[in-house]
Parts: structure tokens; sequence; C-alpha cells
């Protein structure tokens, strides 16, 4: 049951495991140390405090605006600009449509952009502007034709249905080999390593170790720290306006010297934020983080899902064989798998310090899985094992004996304990003789196992405890497991329903004409050694000590009675007196007789089974 519990955790973790292994990632992604990027990555956002400063300006004609901010960033030192947004209409357009034609914003703003980007280019710093894959929108002149580097900005639409809607993967590059087309943090990373991303060849040396999403040319993001909303960015960002118009101080002036700076929104109102490890992020702050997974050479790698799935089933086995032999106490068992559970995320964290997502979720249940299913089994292993076991000691002794045994946690150790109890010790007379007379012998064991089945079925009746058989003599006891304040009268009362009993079997035995038979029983109280004797591999649970081999004697001894009836008993002076006491209404005679052992001779009483009030038990 163990090996299938691991099994099933092994193939789940190929499907509904997937999106809990995921967020596991997230989580330890988000947690991740940020480490500073190299070279330096800023972030300029227009916020809802930029739109408001510059009111004057409707977007439209922001060209200006964006102008100043590249010039602004250029000879502050920036080594590539990137501006993440899209500008699909002419502003310049609308302007030559009005009548009479004016000069509103002290030229037009889209030329103004354009040669912006051209005079920065000019001057070493590249500019990078975004396109849309959704139906291959691209800016509008003069911008297209500014000599910028083209990117687009969507993710594609396969990652519309990343798991979860968290995004986790950019693409880098789009199209076939001879003409692919990068993406945006693909484009300014190699701007920032000097090479020029529509050659297709640097952009596939770019991509090449990073690679390995779900589709082709994606890439995961090692997303580390949080969100700037979050206030846990690992980048400095700054508003628009700062840029333009703020007395930046010395540090914050050296911190563009060949920086990547992206300029993007950063308003909630702007429908450009997005679920990601860490929390939510404005759609600058993704490409911020794919470009200093590319500049900071920190490629994520994940395990194939089958090789996921083949880790939680080795991990699931190597529980299964921890627990396979004897078994330990729950806690500690419990707390070997806490110990291998907590080895697991440990493991994973030393992993993406490497860039390796090691998975956790399948290995980590696995383990309580395969516990539980240990438990599961032993439980109904043992379940099993107590009914069988009921079910043979049920046949030696009252099934209420029986149960009281198992659970006595001691029934399982060797040793025992003093205490009183009462001896029975019962045998056939003449029966070796008769076997030995019979011409076949298999016939007397048919006989035998009638009888002996009728002696058990009245120590059951009693509450006795069913010791053994020795050939075709039977011995009991009474006051233990469980105690029995009338033990004595239980074991008087027992051989006067054997009497019965094999006055009913005698009566079968003449129908068929064979012989009856004869029983001999001798009973003693006292003290005496109760408890598991034998070896681990074979115990029997027994009593030993004088008070069994008095009633042992007293057995033997009812062979020289004289007249002796068809069921002879003789009681020890012990259980005598202890009948006595109680006030139990049996009678016999008292007779002194030497017992073998013994070096003097015993006084006990031979039972009369007709002087009890109507003849019965």
């Amino acid at each position: 049951m163990s090996l299938i519990s691991a099994a099933l955790t092994a193939l789940l973790t190929l499907g509904p495991l997937e999106a809990l292994e995921l967020s596991a990632q997230d989580l330890r992604l988000a947690a991740s140390p940020n480490p500073p990027s190299a070279p330096p990555i800023l972030l300029v956002g227009i916020t809802p405090q930029s739109y408001e400063r510059y009111a004057e300006f409707p977007e439209l004609f922001w060209g200006m605006i964006r102008a100043q901010a590249l010039r602004r960033a250029a000879g502050l030192g920036a080594r590539v600009v990137a501006l993440d947004f899209l500008q699909l209409r002419s502003a310049d357009a609308f302007l030559n449509r009005l009548q009479p034609k004016v000069d509103l914003f002290g030229g037009a703003p889209d030329q103004l952009f354009a040669e912006a980007v051209r005079d920065v280019q000019k001057s070493g710093t590249r500019v990078v502007l975004g396109w849309s894959l959704r139906g291959g929108l691209r800016p509008v002149e003069p911008l297209g034709s500014s000599g910028a580097d083209l990117a687009f900005l969507d993710r594609g639409p396969e990652a519309a249905e990343e798991q979860g809607g968290v995004v986790r993967h950019v693409l880098l590059g789009v199209g076939s080999n001879s003409a692919l087309q990068p993406g945006f943090a693909a484009a300014v990373a190699l701007r920032m390593h000097g090479e020029t991303p529509t050659d297709p060849g640097a952009l596939r040396r770019l991509e090449t170790p990073f690679v390995g999403g779900p589709w082709p040319h994606s890439m995961r993001v090692n997303f580390t720290g949080g969100s700037v909303r979050g206030n846990r960015s690992r980048f400095r960002a700054i508003p628009l306006e700062m840029l333009l118009e703020g007395d930046l101080s010395p540090e914050l002036q050296s911190a563009f010297q060949g920086a990547a700076v992206l300029i993007g929104p950063m308003d909630d109102a702007a429908n450009d934020l997005h679920r990601a490890p860490g929390g939510e992020y404005h759609g600058v702050e993704i490409h911020a983080h794919a470009l200093a997974t590319l500049l900071d050479n920190r490629p994520l790698r994940r395990l194939p899902l089958s090789a996921e799935a083949t880790l939680a089933l080795a991990l699931g086995l190597l529980a299964a064989w921890l627990l396979r032999s004897r078994r330990l106490p729950f806690a500690v068992e419990a707390a070997v798998l806490a110990l291998a559970a907590g080895a697991v995320w440990i493991t994973a964290s030393l992993g993406l310090q490497h860039g390796w997502l090691i998975p956790v979720v399948g290995p980590t249940l696995a383990l309580p899985a395969v516990m539980a299913s240990t438990s599961l089994f032993r439980f109904i292993h043992e379940f099993q094992a107590r009914g069988w076991a009921e079910q043979v000691l049920g046949r030696q002794v009252d099934s209420r004996v029986a149960r009281t045994l198992l659970d006595q946690e001691a029934a399982n150790e060797l040793g025992g304990r003093t205490r009183e109890v009462t001896v029975l010790f019962t045998d056939l007379r003449g029966f070796t003789s008769w076997a030995d007379q019979t011409d076949d012998p298999a016939t007397l064991l048919p006989i035998l196992n009638a009888y002996l089945e009728e002696m058990a079925e009245c120590v059951r009746a009693e509450e006795g405890t069913l010791d053994k058989y020795i050939g075709d003599a039977v011995m009991a006891f009474w006051n233990a497991p469980f105690p029995q304040q009338d033990h004595p009268a239980r074991a008087v009362r027992c051989t006067l329903r054997m009497r019965e009993r094999l006055e009913a079997f005698n009566a079968d035995r003449e129908l068929n004409g064979e012989p009856p038979l004869r029983m001999g029983a001798g009973i003693q109280s006292g003290q005496a050694l109760v408890g598991q004797v034998g070896s681990r591999r074979r115990m029997s649970y027994t009593v030993i000590g004088t008070t069994v081999n008095v009633a042992a004697r007293l057995e033997s001894a009812t062979k020289e009675l004289p007249d002796p009836g068809a069921c002879e008993v003789l009681i020890g002076d012990g259980a005598w007196e202890r009948l006595a006491a109680a006030g139990a209404p049996f009678r016999g005679e008292s007779v002194t007789l030497p017992l073998k052992g013994l070096a003097r001779a015993q006084t006990a009483w031979r039972l009369d089974p007709h002087a009890l009030p109507g003849g019965k038990p």
C-alpha cells in the first residue's frame, strides 16, 4: 500500500499538484534575497502625480515630455533608455488637420520625440521602443523610422494561459531563426551587451542559457524580492517629474551612469497591473525583472515533470523502506518524516540559489502519504491479525478472555506475575489402553476431538482459560488473566458441566455399541506464576507452581478411589477452604491420600455431585 501511495503521489505531481508546485516556487522566489543588478536598472514611473503635474498636456501630445525624458536620462549617462508604451495615434497628424495651422505646443510633438531619439543615439545612448504582437501594431511615424530599436511588449497569446493567471515567463523572441525578432527585455539586454537586437544570431546566443519555458523562446523570470507597490522592490524607482525637474542628488545622478533606464506607467488605473511571484507588478517592473535575469545571468531551470514525478516516487519509496520493519512510535515516525520534509525544502532553497527549481510539493506530500498508507496498512493488518488471534485464542478460552489477553500489553512479553488462581486438570480413564487395542488408531481421532470439544465448551461456559490439551487430558485455570472472585466455584461448576456432557456423550456411544468413557478431575486453588512461558518465537500463556502440581496429582489420584464413578472429582484443601468461606453449596467427602512428589499425605474432598440443591450445578 505504501508503494501504491508513493506512485499515486508521483502521478499527481504531473496533474493537480502542478498548481501547488508553482505556488510553492512563487513563495520561494518572493522570499529569496535581492541581489543587486549589475549593470544597474532604474525605473522611471509615469504616476498619477505625473499626469497631474503635466495636466496641461493631453497624453496624445506627450511627445515633448518624452523627448525631454530621453535627453535628461541620456545626459545623466544612461546606456539604454527603453520606453514601455506604444503610441499608435499621431499628434502631428492631428495638428496638421487644424485650420488655421497653429503651433500649440512649440512644435510637432512626434517630430520632437523622433529628433530626441536620433540625437541621444548619436551621443551613444541607445533607445528601445515597443510594438505589439497583437496585430503587429508599430509606433506611428516619424517614431518608427527614428532609428530606435523596436521590441515587442506582449508576452504572447500562450502566456495568457499561465496557470493561476500568474506571470512567470516572458518571450525573448518570436519568429523563425532567420527572422527572429526580440522581446523588450531581450532587446535592452543585447544593447547593454553592445550587440544589435536585430541580429538573430546575437539573440539566440543571449537566450540559450535561459530558454526552457512552456513555449518556444520563453524564459522563466527570476523574480526576487517584491514589487514597488509592496515597497519591497529591488529596483530604484523615481517618478517622471523628478527626472525632468528634480534636483537629483549626486548619488542618484551617478546611478544613471551606464544604467538601463526603463520608462513606463506606474499607475494602478493604467490597466497594466499583473500578478507575479511576490505580489502585483506594473508591466515595466516585470520587464525590469526579466532584464535583470538576463543581465545578472541568473537563469532558472526546472526539472522535467517526469523527473519531478520520479523524485516524488523515490522519496516515497525511501519513506516506505524506512517504515517497513518494526513499528516505531507515531511521534518518532512523524519526527523522521518532518526532518525529511525539511531536508527537501532546504535542498530546494539551496538549489534556487544556483538557479534550479527543485520540486517540493510532490516529495513533501509523498512522505505523509506513505506514512498514512503505512499506518492504514498496519491497522488493517493488525485488525485482521487480531481477529485471527481472537478466533484462535477463542477456541481455548471464552471470547472475553481472549480479548482481554490481546488487549494486555504484557501479553506480548515473556515472564509473568504471581497471583491466586484455581487450576483444573481432567483426564480420560483407560483411553490409552483402549487405543492400543484398536485395530485402526485413526478412528480414535474423531472420538477424541469430539470429546475435547465438549470439554472445552464447558471451560468457556465458565469463562475459564483453556491452557492446553495433553493427549486426552485438559488443563484450565481461572482468575487470570482478569479477576474472578468466585474462581474456585467456577472450576467446580465446570467439572459438573463436564460430567453432564460426558454422560450425554456416552449415551451416544452406547447407541453405536461403543464402550463408555470415564474421566477424573483434580482442582486446587492457591498462588501460582501466571504469564508467558517459552521463547520469542513460540510463547504459551500458562500457570506454573505448586498449585498446578497439586491439581495434577489430585487428578491422577482419582484412579485410586474406591467404587469410582463415571466422573470423579478431587478438590484440594486450598480450593475447598475458599468454597466453604464463600458459602458455595457443594458437598464432598474428606479423604486423606498420598500424592506423588509430596512428602506428606494430603487432605482432599471427593465431590458428591448429587449433594447439590437439585442435584445439578
